[in-house]
């Protein structure tokens, strides 16, 4: 065959195929800009597989079983490989490792497999998995079975509809969850909509032509008519999300408040019309910038915070000797002062997690685990407890000193873990004086404005002391007990230094003043010491076990650096808890263990109940709409194809319960074969009969059909469910069950 003669023959296939190419395209394209993930990966190049394999699959003469169980088997490989990227192709170009494939493929699959270990046992003990790999494996999984699934009911089905009610699913939940734009959802409508159409006049121009019906070129009718339906399809898929949403009924209001004429009269005698949506909430934290500068009040749930400690005492038990670990969460630090205010210590560069949360914690600290959900808007900064050092995919730790980091990233919902404070006051009181030079550089700054009446202030307070701890104590304490705490304060006057002018004249302070006073009062005595904010604990829920955070608990504080354990949190602010250093997380977990029993910890959203209803009522939306086209589909088609459609199912059923014949078996010799054997089975023997009657004389009569006798035999062989259900069951225990029921039985049940 010529190249030519080729092209003519494959012609009529090039629209659709690059409708397919198209829609696949897009598909993953949509997926891709939902960013799941940070890893990189060619979702376009998995589409393009995931096609090809299915197309060849779909024109190939494999059972049904044996192609399902491929694309399962290479669906997972393939997902395994987005995750562990275990296969050296990397290698062939770039060896910077200097090992062998075996080698590297041993190491990255070992890792899968230990990721693929944890996925199971997250599962199992019903608890949120936190490995973004596992939501990457579940979407190349989809990806690729629901490609293969349109491409087999395109190419071997002749049914793109139904093909293309998954990939529309899938698509539809992406952009609901984490794609910003609906464009692709318009666009893959529109493509669904041509195939759909291109398909439906193919079939008729086929079965005209086979048939030798003479007909008229009906192409520009059927365009018309695909693009004045796409083009309806269209409008209601842009104007439904506007009609059913507060967010549309605003913009269709805001457009048509371009349109509006003034009124003449007073809007003042027009009752309050209800506002749309809800209040924007901003998570803020205290402005550094000028001491003083009001904080944000309000109730509002800014963040939810999980922690891996131990559940707290319900307050219904009245333990009160048991003082759990505190811990702020925290997001900027400041180190220079300026008099006036503090300027934020510079970001330096971005640094990797430690490995995770085996590896061992450093003296004085111990591995604790939050899980945050950020409910407010918020900048590219995030929260966590003092000194992070693992994140999820989605944040960043950046390095603001030796040891020392923040977290960032654009998310609301992510996990960190710190190596969280865990040390005694003995053991603070006996660490040693010296510090390093980076340390001593930035955190022992002052300007010229500290007053000579703030030194001798602090050098009476500190008088006496035997250790660096007792001197931040012993200012702490004097700072909780002379000191009024007071929102209403105002601004520093013009020249003043600010901790001078709250410790002697301003009529108290709040959580700024007073962070900043323990601060520059410690670097008279050459202690480094630093502002930080972010925010307080907030409230403990016991219904979720979780911390729920507000927009008072906005809060800043004081950390203090010790030789040998780092930087340590104080609380000067009288409103607030001390940090409690009598007990260690040792003696606290021991102690929460006797007194009260611990529940299980397991991450349930609260809209969990609601998207399984939505997610259920949605497959029974699709069940039920690919039932009502399957009985139009029945009554769309002629009496005849109708008929040789249903003995062509029957003929499947009876072949998965065993009865099997060659494809050279005519209707004929399978009834002659198989009537004797189902003399038991009086439904199934007579739906056999009567099916292969009427089909051999839609088949080979030129003898009208009526719809009756094929509505007949579909309700006849429905009649025998019941049968077929006992010869599956019968047939299935003698496959797999009957080996192990013992001899002695078998033998007594056959006599």
């Amino acid at each position: 065959m010529t190249a030519s003669a080729l092209v003519r023959r494959t012609k009529h296939l090039y629209l659709p195929l690059a409708l397919v190419l198209a829609i696949a395209l897009i598909f993953s394209a949509s997926i891709q800009e939902a960013r799941w993930t940070r890893h990189e990966v060619s979702y376009a190049l998995i589409s393009l597989l995931a096609i090809i394999v299915g197309a060849a699959t779909a024109v190939s003469r494999f059972r049904i079983r044996t192609i399902v169980s491929y694309h399962l088997v290479l669906s997972i490989i393939v997902a395994s490989e987005a995750v562990g990227r275990f296969f050296p192709f990397r290698m062939i170009f770039n060896n910077e490792l200097q090992i062998s494939a075996t080698q590297f493929m041993n190491i990255q699959i070992t890792n899968l497999l230990d990721r693929i270990y944890y996925w199971i046992l997250a599962i199992i003990n019903r608890q949120e998995i936190f490995d973004k790999g596992y939501v990457l494996f579940c979407i190349v999984f989809l990806l690729w079975n629901g490609l293969v699934w349109f491409m087999w009911s395109f190419i071997r089905e002749k049914r793109v509809f139904e093909g293309m009610v998954l990939l529309g699913l899938i698509l539809g939940v992406n952009i609901h969850q984490g794609a910003k734009s609906t464009s692709p959802l318009v666009t893959f409508t529109a493509l669904t909509c041509f195939l759909l159409t291109f398909m439906a006049y193919s079939r008729t121009h086929s079965d005209w032509r086979s048939r030798m019906v003479d007909h008229p070129d009906l192409q520009s009718d059927w365009s018309f008519t695909t693009v004045v339906l796409t083009g309806v399809i269209l409008i209601f898929v842009v104007i439904f999300p506007l009609l059913t949403t507060p967010e549309g009924w605003q913009k269709i209001g805001d457009f048509l408040d371009q349109f509006q004429i003034e009124p003449i009269m007073d809007d003042s005698l027009l009752p309050d019309a209800p506002r749309v949506g809800r209040e924007r909430i901003t998570a803020y934290t205290p402005d550094m910038s000028t001491i003083g500068t009001p904080l944000q009040e309000g109730t509002s749930t800014v963040m939810r915070v999980r922690l891996s400690d131990p559940v707290p005492p319900p307050p219904e038990l009245n333990i009160q000797t048991v003082s759990i670990p505190r811990h702020y969460w925290r997001s900027a630090v400041y180190g220079e002062y300026t008099g006036s205010g503090w300027l934020p210590v510079e970001s330096r560069t971005i640094i990797d997690s430690i490995p995770d949360a085996r590896t061992e914690a450093p003296e004085g600290r111990y591995f604790l685990r939050q899980i945050f959900w950020i409910i407010a808007e918020h900048s590219d900064t995030l929260y966590s407890v003092n000194r992070p050092v693992w994140g999820d995919i989605n944040v960043q730790l950046v390095s603001i000193g030796p040891d020392d980091t923040l977290t960032s990233g654009y998310t609301n919902r992510y996990v960190v873990s710190s190596f969280a404070v865990d040390i005694t006051s003995r053991e603070l009181a006996s660490a040693a004086s010296t510090y390093p030079q980076e340390i001593t550089e930035t955190y022992l700054q002052l300007p010229n404005t500290i007053t000579e009446r703030t030194r001798e202030l602090t050098e009476r307070i500190a008088f006496g002391a035997e250790s660096n701890y007792e001197i931040v104590k012993r200012i702490e304490e004097y700072l909780r007990n002379n000191y009024t705490y007071n929102l209403d304060v105002p601004l520093v006057p013009e020249g003043r230094d600010a901790v001078d002018y709250f410790l002697f004249d301003a009529p108290g302070g709040f959580c700024s003043h007073y962070a900043s006073a323990i601060v520059v009062m410690l670097r008279t005595q050459g202690i480094p010491a630093r502002i930080v904010t972010g925010y307080s604990m907030g409230e403990f829920d016991h219904q979720v076990n979780e911390y729920r955070v507000r927009v008072n608990n906005a809060h800043a504080w004081a950390e203090v650096y010790f030789s040998g354990y780092g930087w340590i949190e104080f609380e000067p602010t009288t409103t607030q808890e001390t940090f409690d250093r009598n007990l260690t997380y040792e003696d606290f977990e021991d102690i929460i263990d006797v007194e009260i029993e611990e529940p299980a910890i397991h991450y349930v959203p609260r809209d969990l109940a609601h998207t399984i209803m939505r997610i259920s009522l949605t497959i029974l939306g699709i069940g039920g709409g690919l039932l009502l086209y399957r009985r139009s589909d029945f009554t769309r088609k002629s009496p005849r194809e109708n008929i040789e459609t249903l003995y062509t199912h029957i003929r499947r059923s009876l072949r998965s319960l065993g009865y099997t014949a060659s494809q050279s078996t005519t209707p004929n010799e399978f009834l002659a074969r198989y009537t004797p054997v189902l003399s038991n089975h009086a439904r199934i023997q007579e739906a056999l009969s009567e099916s292969t009657s009427v089909y051999l004389k839609a088949r080979f009569s030129a003898l009208d059909i009526n719809e009756d006798a094929a509505r007949r035999l579909r309700a006849l062989w429905r009649k025998t469910r019941r049968q077929r259900w006992a010869l599956w069951i019968r047939r299935f225990y003698h496959q797999h069950l009957s080996r192990f029921v013992p001899h002695n039985r078998r033998d007594a049940k056959a006599a």
